[in-house]
């Protein structure tokens, strides 16, 4: 099977990750077949546990969806490389991350700067960067930025527990 495989990731890229495309879709884990696939090296994470337990423990709520991930030895040209993760690109579309008409596909990126990719930092510093839609208005940008700052505000405040203002 024809594939392309390319580095991916914004933090984890200095890790090896890759992003695997498929000529023909595939259920490699036993998911719906799909095209797009993530290989993880869990770099900074040396149990090689917490991905894979944060996906376990989300598919555990009422989220749509979650990637289904599987751990696999890669090997590459007869060259073992290591512990990896197998897991579905996050991604908008129908069977991924199903967003409603006016919603929006985020992602935490540590090199949202060096990679001049469109974002904004957060009131506590956290650098996001917009994955979906691909274009966003000044208002559209100020909307997420304004939501994004008051989820912070609730989160690192004293009321964060108040049932009512939390």
């Amino acid at each position: 099977m024809a594939m392309e495989v390319k580095g991916r990731g914004n933090s984890t890229w200095v890790e090896e990750a890759y992003k695997i495309k498929l000529e023909t879709a595939a259920s490699l884990i036993g998911s719906a077949p799909q095209k797009d696939w993530v290989l993880l090296a869990n770099y900074a994470d040396r149990s090689n546990l917490r991905t894979s337990s944060a996906f376990a423990l989300a598919a555990r709520t009422r989220l749509a969806w979650t990637p289904q991930s599987r751990f696999v030895d890669l090997v590459v040209n007869g060259q073992p490389m290591g512990l990896y993760l197998l897991t579905e690109q996050v991604e908008q579309k129908t069977g991924r991350v199903d967003l409603p008409e006016d919603g929006y596909l985020l992602e935490v990126d540590q090199k949202l700067r060096a990679s001049g990719d469109p974002g904004f930092r957060s009131s506590k510093g956290l650098l996001i960067g917009y994955k979906d839609p691909d274009e966003l208005s000044n208002d559209q940008k100020r909307e997420v930025k304004e939501a994004i700052d008051e989820f912070e505000k609730v989160l690192y405040g004293k009321r964060f527990a108040d049932p009512e203002r939390g």
